[in-house]
């Protein structure tokens, strides 16, 4: 039996976020918008320092 991703409710932009609204990374919805620590726009950015990702 397959897991269905939770829906994201947060309206911040996220890489994990598919087209439907699921969240890709995470096993739980937050409780509110705004309220997931780990939204970001960009995988391989955090706190605005660039974290190249590894390739191979």
């Amino acid at each position: 039996m397959e897991i269905p991703f939770p829906k994201c409710i947060d309206t911040r932009k996220c890489f994990a976020r598919n087209k439907f609204k699921d969240c890709t990374i995470l096993k739980e919805t937050w409780p509110r918008d705004g309220a997931c620590k780990f939204c970001k726009a960009e995988k391989e950015v955090t706190n605005g320092r660039r974290y190249p990702l590894r390739q191979g």
